[in-house]
Formats: C-alpha cells, sequence, structure tokens
C-alpha cells in the first residue's frame, strides 16, 4: 500500500491565531497543508487553489458573516466545509441551512475533528453513485442511466446536471453554473447554459413523464422536486 506524502490542503478563517495555534498540533501527524485567513470575504478570490477543505471559525448569527457563507457555497457546490462554535443546537441548525457539511461545537475535540475530516473527504472524493429511483448516475463513468437505459451525454451536459442533481432541490443561478464550470471549461456564457438545458431535456424527455430540470423565472434552474425524493448516494467500496 502506497501512503501519500502530500495530505490535504485545507484552508482555515479566524480573526486570531487561537484556533490556528489548537489545529496546527492536531494535524501534525497526518500531514494537513493548514492555511489561514483572517476575514471571509478573503476567501472567494483564494479558494480556487482547489482546497480539499474549508474550515471556519465565525460568529454565524451575523447577517454578513450569513451571507458570505451562503455565497460561498453557492460558488463552491463541492468543497466541504466545517465550522466551530459554541454548543448551541440553533446555531448548528443554521450551518447546515447555509451549506456547511459539519457544525463542530468548541472546545475542539482532535480525535473527532481528525476522524469528521477524514469521512467528509474521503466522501467527496471516493467514486459513488446517485440513485433516484428508476435513475441512476455513475460518476466515475460520466454515466446517466433510465431504467437501466445509458443516455448519451456530453462531457458538459453531464457536468451540468450533475451540479444541480447535487445543489438538492435549490436553484442554481446561471451565474453559480458558470462560476462552477471554470475549472473545466472557461467563459461559459448564460447562453450556453440555456443550450446545454435545453440540448439535456431534448435527450431525457422520451424517457420521464415528467420535466426533470424546471427553469424558475429569472432566478436559475434546479431538478425537479418529485425526482429527488428518492434520492441517495451510494458509496462504492475499495
Amino acid at each position: 500500500m502506497i501512503s501519500k506524502a502530500i495530505g490535504p490542503k485545507v484552508l482555515l478563517v479566524e480573526e486570531n491565531n487561537h484556533l490556528f495555534n489548537i489545529l496546527k498540533p492536531c494535524f501534525s501527524n497526518h500531514n494537513v497543508r493548514l492555511t489561514r485567513v483572517k476575514n471571509i470575504s478573503e476567501i472567494l478570490s483564494i479558494l480556487n487553489n482547489k482546497y480539499s477543505l474549508l474550515l471556519l471559525d465565525i460568529h454565524l448569527p451575523n447577517s454578513e458573516n450569513q451571507l458570505m457563507v451562503k455565497r460561498i457555497r453557492e460558488e463552491n457546490l463541492f468543497t466541504p466545509i466545517i465550522a466551530f462554535g459554541p454548543r448551541n443546537s440553533d446555531y448548528e441548525i443554521e450551518s447546515f441551512r447555509l451549506g456547511i457539511n459539519i457544525y463542530h461545537s468548541k472546545p475542539i475535540h482532535c480525535k473527532l475533528l481528525q476522524a469528521q475530516i477524514s469521512q467528509l473527504i474521503s466522501s467527496f472524493e471516493k467514486p459513488v453513485i446517485l440513485n433516484m429511483g428508476d435513475i441512476r448516475i455513475e460518476i466515475s463513468s460520466h454515466s446517466f442511466f433510465i431504467f437501466n437505459k445509458r443516455i448519451p451525454l456530453t462531457y458538459q451536459e453531464f457536468h451540468l446536471l450533475f451540479l444541480l442533481i447535487m445543489a438538492n432541490g435549490n436553484i442554481l443561478s446561471k451565474n453559480t453554473i458558470s462560476r462552477n464550470f471554470t475549472h473545466n471549461h472557461r467563459d461559459v456564457s448564460y447562453a450556453a447554459i440555456d443550450t446545454l438545458i435545453s440540448r439535456i431535456r431534448t435527450k431525457l424527455r422520451p424517457h420521464l413523464e415528467d420535466t426533470f430540470i424546471k427553469t424558475e423565472y429569472k432566478l436559475g434552474y434546479r431538478i425537479n422536486p418529485k425526482y429527488l425524493k428518492s434520492f441517495c448516494i451510494e458509496k462504492l467500496v475499495d
């Protein structure tokens, strides 16, 4: 078995060094490369450096922070996020509403945090199959099946469908879709997104009773909630 010499890149947001100094020894034997920024507003300009994980030590009830976290999630759909805060169920509920994956109550429990990070990064990196009743999506092979019949999709069509499905029924604006295409396809215009949606609908329409992708006027697109009722993620076993 070959072990990785270089561990995941983790970005921490906190105003002072207190949490950073606690986390450094937590990660010292786990090859985690920890970087710190002071202000949550700095994140958007540097997240494209492909960090594996984002750690937030912020005051969630602050409305400005809430808006920033929401924007970070909208523009970085696939970056896992852990938030630190007091043991408070309202804060924890709010963190999930904003799209945070794990809420870690203070004080920091190193072994628990290590397990959470390992599980979270593994879940995001491990090949998975998405199931939605009679619909099956195989991520690694970019395959989309309806009633076990493979629907031919281009890479861009598949990527756009995947973005919408992982939004879990939430509306994605064209701006959000465009930003999440930038890692693979630069300068994806709004018109190109409309064309992709049209092509996907044409391919799926003969096989489904209801529209799979709904248009929300002046807001964007989302997956029809009907199909998400049976949505589940199946992780492939190594």
